[in-house]
């Protein structure tokens, strides 16, 4: 995306910058907290020509059906990363739950954990409803982004809860990268940000709803 100007007139547009293109270049990719199977660093753009074929749409506009979709789809893209965090954690928990012992007793018995796990179970079938919805409507041509914002925002902070609370059950083991489990954790809390925080999206359904836009 970038700002562009035309006889005076000032918009933004989308273009595609090829990697190769001298002047491009990305620093020092940064050490994050989460979400560490992709690269994250600052880019930068210096006297880049675009060719003709590399513009997406019209430069003043934007193109907003492509702006639309991409958005769109990357709300969802990040919704289901998120399930799979919290699917992920469950799935080890389970495990984790069913062999250990606590108290005497199989700790899969004891009320607390058969508890939490049960809520858990709720809202990771809650998060797949919501999201194969949201996809589903998206696939038939729907291009809402308070469609995308809601599920985005919900599916992720419901995931990080998830994960928040499941990761208590494993005790201090769950703070060791050996056994894998806050890698879960601290994925989930990166969706929390990545693609629009839970805030922005917020704003966006509740402008909807209250019809200021």
């Amino acid at each position: 995306m970038c700002r562009t100007e035309r006889d005076g007139v000032q918009g933004y547009g989308c273009v595609i910058v090829e990697q190769e293109a001298d002047g491009f270049q990305v620093a020092p990719y940064e050490d994050k907290l989460g979400w560490r199977g992709t690269n994250t660093g600052p880019i930068s753009f210096t006297d880049i020509a675009i060719t003709p074929e590399n513009v997406v749409g019209d430069l003043l506009t934007g193109n907003s059906d492509f702006f639309m979709i991409a958005n769109q789809s990357s709300f969802l893209g990040h919704a289901a990363t998120s399930l799979g965090c919290a699917v992920g954690m469950f799935e080890k928990t389970l495990a984790y739950v069913k062999e250990r012992s606590l108290y005497g007793e199989p700790m899969h018995k004891l009320s607390p954990v058969a508890d939490r796990m049960g809520m858990a179970w709720n809202k990771i079938e809650a998060m797949r409803a919501l999201l194969y919805t949201s996809t589903r409507l998206f696939d038939d041509g729907r291009r809402d982004l308070v469609l995308g914002s809601t599920c985005k925002s919900w599916v992720c902070e419901t995931a990080y809860e998830v994960c928040h609370t499941l990761l208590q059950m494993w005790g201090g083991s769950g703070m060791m990268d050996s056994t894998g489990v806050n890698r879960y954790f601290r994925d989930a809390r990166a969706k929390l940000i990545a693609e629009g925080a839970t805030e922005m999206h917020t704003s966006i359904i509740a402008k909807s709803v209250l019809g200021l836009v």
